[in-house]
């Protein structure tokens, strides 16, 4: 079988059967007996296929958005988890030339759902997912900042001035933090996580929105919805006063701007300065993406 750089070209139909492309069985099977010029090009856009090119570790998969089927989906899923691969490349056949990049199995999963035919896409999800991981996967995720960020919290015993946090950031993190100031007014009102500071590579947003934001309640975030849910684990590592290492894969929407998903790591830290608790969460981005139309307006609905 041969096509992306002379390796295997696989085309999986709508109920996940695979076919070598250019096959004879499989122009039989549709009904061509002669040879077409872009046979593939064809079935992927028209028939819902799904075509899987693989060469030295890097996989081409190429789908046409809105047509993988549920069987479908699965088989290419198989694929992915039973191939081994350093990177997978999506081929978006309906706007081409256009290219999305995945080095995880779970981040390329997760995309080729909201890819898929309405009735996959569209399934009932919640808008916010966030899973604690432990401590012990900093090591094997491979995230050096993530693992530095720790072990300056742990040399300096959670004791940091806010400046200080802001300075000392790894490089990497430093976009992508945010830092609250936890307020309670007295022991009867609710604890409150007002923005001390937050990064400029939050893109979701508008930029001029991280400008305004400081000095206000982190739940008051353009998407409500998310805002709560994200700020919810700011009061809970503020309350438990230990770290706290999450996946969070979260569909975001803000007024004016497409219905975006995102799915990052975060760390999560508990501070202190002159009787004052600070909570710093700095995030790894995975994945980003607007979804697809009829997506976007099933959470707007």
């Amino acid at each position: 079988m041969t096509g992306f750089g002379g390796q295997m070209d696989l085309l999986i139909d709508q109920t996940g059967q695979p076919w070598p492309n250019g096959s004879t069985a499989l122009r039989r099977y549709l009904g061509q007996p002669s040879s077409t010029a872009d046979l593939a090009g064809f079935v992927v856009c028209n028939l819902g296929f799904a075509r899987l090119r693989i060469r030295q570790g890097t996989i081409l998969l190429s789908v046409r958005a809105g047509q993988l089927e549920f069987r479908a989906l699965e088989a290419v899923v198989r694929f992915l988890v039973t191939e081994t691969w350093q990177r997978l490349v999506i081929e978006h056949m309906d706007r081409r030339p256009d290219y999305e990049i995945f080095g995880r199995v779970e981040d390329a999963v997760a995309r080729l759902k909201d890819l898929s035919a309405p009735s996959v896409a569209l399934a009932p999800r919640d808008p916010f997912f966030s899973q604690e991981l432990s401590l012990d996967r900093l090591a094997q995720s491979g995230q050096q900042s993530l693992q530095s960020l720790l072990a300056l919290w742990r040399a300096r015993r959670g004791q940091l001035a806010p400046n200080q946090i802001i300075a000392m950031m790894p490089g990497p993190l430093k976009s992508r933090m945010v830092l609250t100031r936890m307020h309670r007014p007295d022991s009867l009102a609710p604890s409150r996580a007002l923005v001390e500071h937050i990064g400029s590579g939050f893109r979701v947003f508008d930029a001029c929105w991280a400008l305004g934001a400081v000095g206000r309640d982190l739940e008051q975030l353009p998407d409500p919805g998310y805002g709560e849910r994200s700020a919810r684990a700011y009061h809970e590592v503020a309350a438990l006063g230990q770290p706290r290492f999450e996946h969070v894969d979260a569909v975001i929407d803000v007024p004016g701007r497409p219905v975006t998903r995102s799915r990052y790591e975060r760390l999560m830290l508990p501070w202190r300065s002159r009787g004052e608790l600070f909570v710093c969460g700095a995030s790894v981005l995975r994945s980003s993406y607007p979804l697809e139309p009829a997506a976007a307006q099933a959470v707007r609905s």
